[in-house]
């Protein structure tokens, strides 16, 4: 929101820990929720140019994920090809 762009994730390339796939099953919720909004499982995020991703790619560890495109927004590009408009106001708040 304050950088005013729309980004967009990708469900089907969100790492995610095997604990997380788990505990989504015993609690019979999507694990791209508990991935998305619980605030437990996760990893650093970040962003950088086509071109530096290009170079990114090849390291070990680092996945892209999506991308930062002019607009509004957070949205997920789910399994199917539908893309959702994340809800964050469900996210996680680190510091509160």
């Amino acid at each position: 929101n304050e950088s005013k762009v729309k980004i967009t994730v990708e469900e089907d390339k969100t790492p995610m820990s095997t604990y997380t796939k788990k505990t989504a099953t015993d609690l019979n919720k999507n694990p791209i929720t508990l991935a998305l909004y619980g605030g437990e499982d996760y990893q650093l995020v970040g962003t950088a140019s086509k071109n530096d991703c290009k170079k990114l790619r090849n390291l070990k560890g680092v996945k892209i994920i999506g991308q930062v495109l002019k607009g509004n927004g957070a949205f997920l590009k789910q399994k199917d090809g539908k893309v959702v408009k994340l809800n964050m106001n469900k996210a996680f708040k680190h510091f509160k």
